[in-house]
């Protein structure tokens, strides 16, 4: 007995043995799998059985509940269990919905790439739906309101519509709405209001199925536009918003218990209350900055200024502080007031600049309590090491606002250079002292018109002491600027302004009127009346441009569109390129872009000019130009210097400044068209000129030298005479010369013809020979004809010769005198009219034409200005006596 005991507690004593770890493993992966695969089965088997169901009652819901027009096509709603695991989805996807009205063209209220509504799995065994989340992505919200208050948004059935078709089987408990990727955009006309955000992620997340809930938002953004009548804020920058918030919809009564608002780097922080009274809301909120500094409140500039703001850095703190209270709704606005500055301390700079703009302080107020719109900007102030400023500014009112502004500084210019940074300026010095205060009213609802600046009043004074400013893309500086400057008005009066510009020097009194309109307004006119006094004025400098073309200067030559000018100008000594001239006098008009030149006198080229002109830029691309003037006793040979030979290429001039010599008197008509580079059109070049030559001398003339086959060449190298008088065209880049008579000791010479810029001739000549040289001229071999002899008992022989071709190489030929004298006589009529075709076609001159064959036009050709330009007949025009040489 004892050994079987004993056997038995030995059998009790041995362990069982376990089963290997990896079986456990593979049966557990055994069971999990086939419930998954089980689950998933479930999943697919109810999504097969139950999808048509489903969609039809969320749809059904849908049409019972939504007041507007849902397109989408039935292909594109999907039941899915696998987006919002695990909650089950009806998926709407390219959805679009029309406006909630009753028009009946509708726009679109919002569209999407994809909506969906999720519910719980559960609820597709109950056949009861209760959708807990709603999602739109990668859509478009347009919320808008007319001009009559009616919108487009209220897209939701009221209840006594929805009850009597609620099919009850689908519920709304919406937990959670998302917005991923959406474009939302929100007119108000009759507020003037616009804003346009873009909606990256936003989140409400909340039990709205309670009568009071909490409810959480988070929300990024991007702010493409908030626009309020003409103020436009924080366009281009990022924002975020987190908001707490305690909703109960049975008082209507929506508290904030947590609120931060960011935009780009500034953040608000936001409290208060808002409560429902019926489509209009009480509110209590108080919004204020927290950690703001200057950098901060800098980066809700637009891009634009960000830009410019690139290498600013500065210290100190920016505080804003605002209240909002009252209701809001249709026929009301709630009291607003803000108060904002920067507090006493703050400094500001460029990088790489040594110029810090340090103690600066502002305090700024803004409020609309009480109907009146009140913004302040007070107690500014700042300085540098050289300067210091300080103003204020302020606006009051809402339909005509009045507007005062102040400001007072000794500013060093060479500082402010530093910190601005003009693109326009080079480099800028000298001393402002400035006195300034204006104000005004505004007329209307917007913007300051001309009108309102016209009645604005100013007062104060400016000075300025050894300014120095020099431009981009300009050689001209202005140097040591002196006087005063007065506010008078809205006109500014000039007193004994001094300076130097370019290596001139002048002197300026007058008057700036219209000064606040030309400023700020795009269209209005400045007017400038004044004199203006020189000893030396360099039009070489003031008009050049900094930019090169090869060896040469370009200038550039541009006139103003909204500036009237009067200036009467005395210039002791003026200089452009090779042309000098003393004791100029004139009044220089300037209107639309058109400069006249009145009563012009000058002593120049040892002689007098004096005249009239009109400078024409009202095309952009080219400048008209042209005057009358009378020219007396002017030396003819520093004439063509002075005028670099009139367009001829350096040693190819037919005739310049060494051939011809002698005192010229003329009355000049000069019409051109020039670049505004000052480059001209040769083919659009008109001259008139009636010209007397005394004393004159022709050397080393081509044309007469290729009458050596008659004459000897010494005897034609250098004539000299004693009355020159002609009339002298100039037009398509040809001279038109009607009769030029030449008497001097040697030959007498009558000349006639063309003479293009190209060195092109055609001429016509009538030569008188003395008996002598009519006989050694028949010993030249070339010569198989000759000329008849003159009657007049001095036995002087006339040769009518042609000469056509290039001035080196001319075709010579002999022609017989009558026909000779018959063709140039219709050529010259020819001519007259159709140069007069030629103005009307180039620029309008001519109203009408009464011109018939050879009859002289009643009409003159009138300049853009009402200016006349006379044409004077010639004396080669008149009928000629027969017998005569033409």
């Amino acid at each position: 007995m004892e050994a079987t005991q004993h056997q038995e507690i030995q059998q009790v004593a041995e362990p069982k043995k376990r089963r290997p770890w990896w079986k456990k493993i593979l049966r557990f992966l055994f069971w999990t799998g086939g419930i998954i695969v089980l689950f998933i089965g479930l999943l697919a088997g109810a999504a097969f059985i139950f999808e048509d169901e489903i969609k039809g009652y969320v749809t059904e819901e849908l049409n019972t509940h939504l007041n507007t027009t849902i397109i989408v096509q039935p292909e594109n709603i999907n039941l899915t269990f696998i987006r919002d695991f695990p909650q089950a989805s009806v998926e709407f996807t390219d959805v679009t919905a029309l406006d909630a009205t009753k028009e009946k063209e509708r726009d679109t209220l919002f569209s999407a790439g994809e909506v969906s509504f999720s519910f719980s799995i559960l609820d597709i065994f109950r056949e009861n739906y209760t959708i807990r989340n709603i999602s739109l992505e990668d859509g478009m919200v347009d919320v808008r309101i007319d001009e009559n208050g009616n919108d487009n948004y209220h897209f939701l059935k009221s209840d006594s519509t929805s009850t009597s078709s609620d099919s009850s089987q689908v519920a709304f408990a919406l937990e959670e709405i998302k917005f991923i990727n959406v474009d939302l955009r929100y007119n108000d006309a009759p507020s003037q209001s616009n804003y346009a955000l873009h909606i990256n992620d936003l989140l409400f997340a909340g039990d709205f199925a309670k009568g009071e809930f909490d409810l959480e938002t988070e929300a990024d953004f991007l702010i493409e536009e908030l626009k309020q009548k003409d103020v436009s804020l924080f366009k281009g920058n990022n924002g975020h918003l987190s908001l707490g918030m305690n909703i109960n919809t049975h008082t209507g009564l929506y508290f904030i218990s947590k609120g931060e608002l960011q935009i780009a780097d500034f953040l608000l922080e936001l409290s208060g209350s808002v409560q429902d009274r019926k489509n209009n809301y009480l509110l209590d909120i108080l919004v204020k900055g927290k950690d703001a500094d200057i950098n901060s409140a800098l980066s809700l500039a637009s891009d634009s200024l960000k830009k410019d703001l690139a290498g600013i850095e500065t210290t100190g703190e920016f505080y804003f502080e605002s209240t909002i209270k009252g209701m809001s709704g249709d026929t009301s606005e709630p009291a607003i007031e803000a108060k904002f500055g920067i507090r006493d301390g703050a400094t500001l700079k460029r990088k790489n600049s040594n110029v810090t703009l340090q103690n600066i302080s502002l305090k700024g107020l803004y409020s609309n309590a009480g109907k009146s719109e009140i913004l302040e900007l007070s107690n500014f102030s700042a300085s540098t090491n050289k300067s210091k400023f300080s103003g204020s500014f302020s606006m009051k009112g809402n339909k005509n606002p009045v507007y005062t502004t102040v400001l007072n500084g000794d500013v060093d210019l060479a500082e402010m250079q530093q910190i601005l940074e003009l693109d326009s300026v080079k480099t800028a010095t000298g001393k402002v002292d400035i006195h300034f205060e204006a104000s005004g009213k505004r007329s209307g609802n917007k913007a300051l018109t001309a009108a309102d600046f016209r009645k604005f009043k100013t007062s104060g004074k400016a000075r300025m002491q050894n300014v120095s400013v020099a431009f981009v893309n300009s050689t001209a500086a202005a140097d040591s600027l002196n006087g005063e400057m007065e506010f008078d008005g809205n006109n500014v009066n000039i007193k004994e302004v001094s300076g130097y510009a370019g290596g001139s020097d002048f002197v300026i009194n007058g008057t700036l009127r219209n000064l606040l309109g030309y400023l700020f307004t795009d269209k209005e006119v400045l007017n400038v009346e004044g004199d203006f006094v020189s000893r030396k004025l360099d039009l070489n400098t003031l008009l050049a441009s900094d930019e090169k073309s090869g060896a040469d200067t370009n200038y550039v030559f541009t006139l103003p569109p909204n500036v009237r000018m009067k200036l009467n100008t005395t210039v002791k000594e003026i200089q452009f390129r090779r042309f000098t001239a003393s004791s100029f006098t004139g009044v220089f008009e300037l209107r639309n872009r058109q400069l006249h030149l009145n009563d012009l006198n000058m002593l120049t080229l040892d002689g007098v000019v004096s005249g009239n002109g009109i400078v024409d830029a009202t095309r952009d691309d080219s400048l008209l130009i042209s005057f009358n003037s009378k020219i007396a006793q002017v030396n003819i040979s520093k004439l063509f210097y002075t005028f670099e030979n009139f367009g001829q290429k350096d040693g190819e001039e037919t005739i310049g400044d060494k051939n011809v010599f002698g005192s010229l008197t003329a009355n000049v008509e000069f019409v051109s068209m020039w670049d505004n580079k000052l480059n001209i059109n040769e083919k659009k070049l008109f001259t008139f000129a009636d010209i007397t030559i005394d004393q004159g001398e022709l050397k080393e003339f081509k044309p007469l030298e290729s009458l050596s086959r008659f004459i000897n060449i010494e005897e034609l190298r250098d004539i000299k005479f004693s009355t020159l008088h002609n009339t002298i065209e100039i037009r398509d880049r040809v001279v038109n010369i009607p009769r030029m008579e030449i008497k001097s000791s040697a030959v007498d010479v009558i000349m006639s013809g063309t003479h293009d810029f190209d060195n092109m001739v055609d001429y016509h000549f009538v030569v008188s020979l003395d008996e002598l040289r009519a006989r050694k001229a028949k010993t030249k071999k070339e010569n198989n004809e000759f000329g008849e002899v003159e009657s007049d008992g001095n036995k002087r022989y006339k040769l009518y010769i042609s000469m056509k071709g290039p001035v080196d190489n001319p075709e010579i030929k002999y022609l017989d005198a009558k026909g000779f004298i018959e063709q140039k006589k219709e050529e010259l009529k020819q001519e007259k009219q159709n140069l007069k075709n030629i103005l009307r076609e180039e620029f309008g001159w001519f109203k009408k034409d009464t011109t018939k064959k050879d009859e002289e036009p009643e009409d003159e050709p009138v300049n853009p200005e009402g200016g006349t330009i006379k044409f004077k007949k010639s004396k080669d025009e008149e009928e000629a006596p027969e017998g005569e040489d033409f």
